[in-house]
């Protein structure tokens, strides 16, 4: 019997950060997104499916200016590619409580495949009495992979954002018994 997990919005995130001329970490989040794990097999994730999606529009750094260009053509071109997501196409067991989680990443209508490293939390009954899992996921992406190219130098010639962006998306699920 498959087990499906739905993400608790009120208490998850999906968080980025990226080097700023390499002297600092410019951080944001993912305000709007939604997804789901169908379990097949209890008490592993093996053969699992991770379902998320997000709307680009919501991308958050707390400076207007900054999330304003994030919107347009030159970082994720909200107006033409409104989501960004993930399905899985694979998931291995590293140990009890980490995984290797591949899947499809549909950023700014580039498809690529990139690999989560998750760990499992645990499960927990909610003041509910119905049970939660938790998963702390991460990943790195390359914004050139997904043809996200603007990078500004400074007069030193020194790029004003890292080549890398690191993502940490922290979920808490709920067993949806439909």
């Amino acid at each position: 019997m498959i087990k499906i997990w739905d993400i608790d919005k009120a208490h998850s995130q999906i968080g980025f950060s990226i080097n700023h001329l390499q002297l600092s970490t410019v951080k944001g989040s993912l305000l709007n997104f939604k997804g789901r794990i169908l379990q097949h097999v209890p008490e592993t994730f093996v053969g699992s499916k991770f379902y998320f999606e997000g709307d680009t529009d919501s991308f958050f750094t707390g400076h207007e200016e900054r999330d304003v260009h994030l919107k347009t053509q030159d970082f994720f071109d909200c107006q033409n590619h409104s989501l960004i997501q993930f399905k899985s196409t694979e998931v291995n067991k590293i140990d009890h409580e980490h995984y290797f989680i591949k899947g499809t990443l549909s950023l700014k209508g580039v498809l690529k495949q990139v690999t989560l490293t998750a760990h499992f939390k645990g499960q927990k009954k909610g003041i509910d009495g119905e049970n939660r899992i938790g998963f702390e996921m991460t990943c790195q992406l390359r914004p050139e992979d997904f043809d996200i190219s603007w990078n500004g130098i400074n007069e030193d010639g020194v790029p004003l954002i890292g080549e890398d962006v690191w993502v940490h998306i922290c979920l808490l699920l709920n067993n949806n018994k439909n």
